[in-house]
C-alpha cells in the first residue's frame, strides 16, 4: 500500500463497491456518465483514511459552489489546503484544468475575425474572467483581421502583472502579422486602468512603431465588461 503525501495511509477507490467506482463506471458507461466529483476523484486517484478520493472531490466542489470555472482559476497551491492533496496532486489538478482551458482556445483552420474590441472581449473572456490573478496576453493579427497566434506574456498577482514590451514585439517578428492586441484581466472586477497599465500601453505603442507594427488595442477584462484604450481614445 502506498503512502499519502501528507500523514495517513491512502484509501484507494478500489475499496468502494464496484457500482460506485468511478474508473469502472467510466470504462462501462463512458466519461459523460460520471459526475464532476467522480471525474475529479479519478484525477486524485486515492484519498486518506476516513476520506475517500470521492469525499475529497465532493468537498473541493462544495467549496467552489460546484462551479468548475472557479475551480479552474485557482493556483495549484490552493489545492494543497485539502487533506490528502500534496504538491504533486495539486500540480496534476492544475495541469488538467489548463489542458481543458487550452482545448477551448484552440484556433481552428477558420481563425476568428477580431475586428472590434467587443469581439476580442468575447474571445478572451472564457480564458481570463475566472482567474484570481492577473495575466496578460498578446493577440497577433493578420492583415485580414484574423487571429494568427496568441501568446501568454506574463502572469502576476491579484493586483499586478509585469510585461516586457520587447516580448510583445518579439513574437510578431518573422511572421505574417500586421498588428497586435494586448489583453489582460483585473481579478478585482474593475475595468479601470492603473498607472502601470497606462505606462505599459505607451511603451508598447512606441516599440511597435519602431517595427512598423500596428498596436490595435489594449483591453482590460473585468467582472462585467471591458475597457478598450482604442475606444476611449487613449491609443
Amino acid at each position: 500500500m502506498d503512502y499519502v503525501e501528507k500523514s495517513g495511509y491512502m484509501s484507494s477507490i478500489k475499496d468502494h463497491d464496484i457500482e460506485s467506482r468511478p474508473r469502472e463506471r467510466l470504462m462501462t458507461f463512458g466519461p459523460q456518465a460520471l459526475s464532476n466529483a467522480e471525474l475529479l476523484a479519478i484525477v486524485l486517484g486515492s484519498g486518506i483514511v476516513g476520506n475517500s478520493a470521492i469525499d475529497i472531490a465532493e468537498q473541493i466542489l462544495r467549496d467552489c459552489n460546484n462551479d468548475i470555472n472557479i475551480l479552474a482559476g485557482q493556483h495549484y497551491q490552493y489545492f494543497t489546503h485539502y487533506s490528502g492533496i500534496g504538491t504533486v496532486r495539486a500540480i496534476t489538478l492544475s495541469a488538467v484544468f489548463e489542458l481543458a482551458r487550452r482545448r477551448k482556445d484552440i484556433v481552428g483552420s477558420e481563425r476568428p475575425l477580431l475586428l472590434s474590441a467587443s469581439a476580442v472581449y468575447e474571445y478572451m473572456k472564457p480564458r481570463l474572467a475566472d482567474l484570481n490573478h492577473e495575466e496578460i496576453w498578446g493577440l497577433y493579427i493578420t492583415a485580414a483581421g484574423r487571429l494568427h497566434s496568441i501568446r501568454k506574456l506574463g502572469s502576476g498577482t491579484r493586483t499586478a502583472v509585469l510585461c516586457d514590451p520587447k516580448d510583445v514585439i518579439y513574437h510578431a517578428l518573422g511572421s505574417n502579422v500586421s498588428s497586435v492586441i494586448l489583453v489582460h484581466n483585473h481579478p478585482s472586477g474593475s475595468t479601470t486602468p492603473s498607472g502601470m497599465d497606462d505606462d505599459l500601453t505607451l511603451k508598447v505603442k512606441g516599440a511597435a512603431e519602431l517595427f512598423d507594427l500596428r498596436f490595435n488595442d489594449h483591453i482590460i477584462i473585468g467582472r462585467d465588461g471591458f475597457f478598450s484604450y482604442r475606444l476611449k481614445g487613449k491609443l
